[in-house]
């Protein structure tokens, strides 16, 4: 069985730009950005007692989370220019929310003072650098990899031989449809990064065959899946011609 890495481009990091609203206004951050790290920080207590034999003893008694950002500073990108605009900032107006998805699903958000940001600097052939740390406030909400919810879609035979079709609604009005045909039966996480995806309209014909599985996505506007469905195709999907 071959080895499937996770890979560090299947990330999603974003910044909120309205940390004083009561809603959320997420900015990708991801242009011009070579490695972003989170971590939960631990904090150890480490003594050694007489009933350890001279082996000593840890307990983690406390956390903090962060996300270090480093990269390269491109002007006019929204997430950067908003990072940007905490630079000069003390306290809480310092403070903002991040957003961190892994490939899977498992979503990290936290509220986060944005220190050490750096625009300026390196060499003089380089491009100029760019980073900060968001360094948390409190404990972060954590969002375990969870199947989508099912996506309500009606399969049908295409107007073309040799097609089959699915119709379905997307909610809100910028998430889309995907598809993606397989030999087997798929699953798929709520928020999850999956490849391979074809974009589709509702109601297009599709070019299939009896025994595929057609595996259908909504994805949300970063292309996160926000809900899914698959269906086993049978001779009745399928135009036939005459």
């Amino acid at each position: 069985m071959a080895v499937e890495f996770s890979l560090n481009n299947r990330v999603l990091v974003e910044v909120d730009s309205t940390p004083l609203g009561s809603s959320r206004t997420w900015l990708k951050l991801a242009a011009g950005i070579t490695s972003a790290v989170d971590s939960h920080n631990d904090s150890t207590d480490d003594t050694a007692y007489l009933d350890g034999g001279g082996y000593g003893n840890s307990d983690i008694i406390g956390k903090q989370y962060t996300l270090a950002i480093t990269g390269h500073r491109i002007i006019g990108n929204p997430a950067q220019d908003y990072i940007m605009t905490l630079q000069g900032e003390f306290g809480d107006d310092a403070k903002t929310y991040v957003r961190y998805t892994r490939p899977n699903g498992h979503r990290t958000q936290a509220y986060v003072t944005a220190s050490e940001i750096v625009d300026s600097g390196g060499d003089a052939n380089a491009k100029t650098d760019f980073s900060c740390n968001f360094k948390g406030c409190g404990a972060p909400t954590i969002t375990q990899p969870t199947s989508a919810p099912a996506l309500t879609a009606t399969i049908a035979t295409g107007s073309v031989v040799g097609t089959t079709k699915f119709t379905a609604s997307v909610s809100p009005a910028t998430n889309t449809l995907a598809y993606k045909l397989t030999p087997s039966a798929r699953t798929a996480n709520l928020y999850a990064h999956s490849v391979g995806l074809i974009a589709y309209t509702s109601g297009d014909n599709i070019a299939a065959s009896v025994g595929q599985n057609l595996n259908m996505y909504e994805l949300d506007e970063t292309g996160r899946i926000a809900k899914f469905a698959t269906h086993a195709l049978v001779t009745g999907d399928i135009n036939p011609g005459t």
